[in-house]
């Protein structure tokens, strides 16, 4: 429904009903994207030749098990760049010790995988400290399964080898939103560990780390990036944490 004038549209773009003037205008049309509602999030197919889905993306495991929080907004990023360049970037092993050096020592590549328009990276990552696993153990490590879903969908899954092995699940949303720009939204779930206050503080770290991560990218990729994270949404973020 346009929230302009209340025009009411179908699936197929087909004008159904226009309040003001009581009737409907099949002859008003606009273009249809065909979508799915998979994990809680909406997702359109985008084909320049109006092609339907060649592929479907999948049920996420963790989404609403019990053993895991519910995903939890992490950041949104507008910046300059191509919607292909964050999967090339997860295969980059060399720049993570350098440039995210504050979290991570060594990176290892241990193969890809590449089932139909997936591709998965699997890496071997040591750090220095991710949130509160440094009260555990200094020299924590695991391993990063990084899964691209064509363009649109980032999927990175890792644990961490502390005391309670931490495991974490990010997704990032890339969206083309004009001709030089993209959108990154990012959203995190992580497995239930040992108390509910912890497991949320635990949370909140991670977004914070991943949220550092991407903020290292574009310092170096996108300078002219325009931030807008506000203190506001910044003491909104660590309530949320703990919700």
């Amino acid at each position: 429904q346009c929230p302009l004038h209340g025009w009411q549209w179908n699936g197929k773009g087909v004008c159904e009903a226009i309040p003001s003037e009581h009737k409907n205008l099949p002859s008003a049309r606009m273009r249809a994207w065909p979508i799915r509602e998979t994990n809680g999030e909406i997702i359109a197919w985008h084909d320049e030749h109006g092609g339907m889905p060649a592929w479907e993306l999948p049920q996420l495991p963790e989404y609403g098990h019990p053993d895991w929080l519910p995903f939890r907004f992490a950041h949104r990023w507008k910046m300059r760049s191509h919607v292909q360049e964050f999967g090339e970037n997860a295969m980059d092993m060399a720049h993570f010790p350098y440039l995210h050096d504050k979290l991570t020592t060594s990176s290892q590549s241990l193969g890809l995988e590449v089932p139909g328009p997936v591709l998965i990276h699997h890496v071997m990552q040591r750090y220095n400290a991710l949130g509160l696993a440094k009260l555990f153990r200094v020299d924590a490590g695991g391993p990063l399964d990084v899964t691209c879903y064509g363009l649109g969908l980032i999927l990175n899954r890792s644990m961490v080898n502390t005391r309670n092995d931490l495991r974490y699940t990010y997704a990032f949303f890339v969206t083309p939103i004009d001709e030089e720009h993209v959108e990154m939204y990012c959203i995190l779930s992580m497995q239930k560990t040992t108390g509910w206050l912890l497991t949320r503080i635990l949370r909140y770290l991670g977004i914070r780390e991943g949220r550092q991560t991407i903020a290292d990218e574009l310092v170096v990729r996108a300078p002219t990036l325009v931030f807008e994270q506000t203190e506001l949404q910044l003491a909104a973020s660590l309530h949320d944490a703990l919700v």
